[in-house]
């Protein structure tokens, strides 16, 4: 079960997982737990009727950011289900404006790049930039622009 990136230090939606009794007999379920970042929610309770199913709502809880793992184990009188969950936690984002531009020979092209942090932290790491996909004997400059507090100040008014 994969998740899609999340912000470190807030859950995800829950992606339901069905059990199902395939059996003619009941399945009695001892225990259900999630390991990892993950956490788990059931209405499945010990009991499980032939030929019936029930939901597990597994969520994602990031806490540090980069690739995370655990597993959602399902202990009954059949054995244990082993199920693989991963995501990905994140603590910023990344927007780029305008999203593409045209520049003619000769000229340049401004883009805004924002970073702001994710589920309410502070960012303090730094950010490598790129380019890649231009033509031949093409060239790309990413420049830093720092403005002094009065300068800031104006370009709000």
């Amino acid at each position: 079960m994969s998740f899609p990136t999340q912000a470190v230090g807030t859950s995800s939606a829950p992606q339901v997982l069905t059990l199902s009794n395939m059996g003619d007999a009941i399945l009695t379920i001892s225990t259900i737990v999630a390991s990892g970042p993950f956490s788990q929610s059931s209405n499945c309770g010990s009991a499980l009727a032939a030929g019936s199913s029930c939901a597990i709502n597994v969520t994602f809880n990031p806490v540090l950011y980069g690739q995370a793992s655990g597993s959602l184990t399902v202990t009954d009188n059949v054995g244990n289900t082993y199920v693989s969950l991963n995501g990905t936690g994140v603590d910023f984002a990344l927007s780029v404006a305008p999203v593409s531009a045209s520049v003619v020979r000769g000229n340049s092209a401004t883009f805004t790049v924002t970073v702001p942090a994710l589920g309410g932290g502070s960012f303090v790491s730094s950010v490598a930039l790129s380019c890649a996909g231009l033509p031949a004997k093409r060239h790309a400059a990413f420049l830093q622009r720092v403005l002094c507090p009065e300068q800031a100040a104006r370009s709000q008014q």
